[in-house]
């Protein structure tokens, strides 16, 4: 009896050890895991931590609001249009075939633009909306970086002096949280916030600082024109037809580099398109996205029109005339 229970706790003992070797066989692996870790990236970890307490910063920053601008309301938005029609500008080449006559005409309406259309020196802006600037790279200068090529373009620039900016405040917002934090926009400026709408597809006019990004920026754009009322909803310089861009050469488009963010004109975009091809937001479902938009809005009394002839949007919104 003595003999089978040793046999017995031998067998048990030695299962257990077994076991154990198990254990110190998967800790040695785990070690020399997290040393390679540590000697190869840390470095990029540190940066990558940096990073966050930086965007962390500035987020926070942008949340204190400071006298140095004028922060607006829903209201103060909605009583101080012009008119009912809002006029939403693309950067694309077609703006550098309008007249003087149709920007005359635009600016009796309100104007929206967003993106590169800063670099525009045509007509009055009301408001601009602010949320990426560079595509791509995201270190921890990046907040830095977008902003001093920002208000470079802003200075001097006497079609910006009255501009409501329209500014992205999500926590990953470091182009726009670091304009406001760390007060970088002119002073005196006006300014409204808002987020991200991740949860619908079509814009909700009961949120109006929730913005639905989807494919891009535009839809920021029309995403604030529906929500805060306007029933004429323009797209002006929208062409989709090329990759052009109104500041650029005619026979150049732009290429980012995603690895450090830089930009330079070239004959292809960093998509892969060549200058005279079809802009990659029309291979990202905008066509999609605006004929459900447009049936929606219209039944909500608001109408999305394109102003140029031979955008690609033609076929499924109406020509402004």
């Amino acid at each position: 009896m003595i003999k089978q229970h040793l046999s017995t706790l031998y067998v048990c003992i030695f299962y257990y050890i077994k076991k154990l070797k198990f254990f110190i066989l998967f800790l040695l692996i785990y070690n020399f895991i997290v040393n390679l870790f540590q000697k190869f990236y840390l470095i990029g970890f540190k940066k990558y931590l940096f990073l966050n307490f930086s965007r962390t910063k500035v987020f926070l920053l942008a949340k204190i609001k400071t006298q140095q601008f004028k922060y607006l309301s829903i209201s103060d938005i909605k009583k101080n249009k012009k008119s009912d029609t809002l006029f939403i500008f693309g950067s694309g080449y077609s703006l550098n075939l309008l007249k003087n006559s149709e920007w005359k005409l635009f600016e009796k309406h309100d104007v929206l633009g967003f993106n590169h259309f800063v670099r525009q020196r045509w007509i009055n802006v009301d408001y601009h909306l602010i949320r990426g600037w560079r595509e791509g790279y995201t270190g921890f200068d990046a907040g830095e970086r977008n902003s001093k090529e920002f208000i470079d373009l802003l200075k001097n620039n006497k079609f910006y002096r009255n501009t409501t900016f329209i500014v992205q405040s999500d926590f990953s917002a470091i182009f726009g949280n670091t304009l406001i934090g760390k007060k970088y926009l002119p002073k005196d400026s006006k300014i409204i916030q808002f987020k991200t709408d991740r949860l619908n597809k079509i814009p909700i006019k009961k949120m109006p600082l929730k913005l639905i990004h989807n494919n891009g920026t535009l839809c920021d754009a029309v995403s604030f024109g529906y929500n805060f009322g306007w029933k004429k909803l323009v797209l002006v310089g929208v062409d989709l037809y090329d990759t052009r861009y109104f500041w650029l050469n005619k026979d150049k488009t732009l290429f980012t580099d995603y690895s450090t963010g830089n930009r330079k004109e070239s004959s292809f975009s960093d998509r892969g398109q060549r200058y005279n091809e079809f802009h990659s937001t029309f291979s990202s479902g905008v066509m999609e996205i605006f004929q459900d938009w447009y049936k929606t809005f219209k039944k909500d009394g608001s109408e999305i029109y394109i102003y140029n002839k031979k955008s690609l949007l033609k076929d499924i919104l109406p020509i402004y005339k």
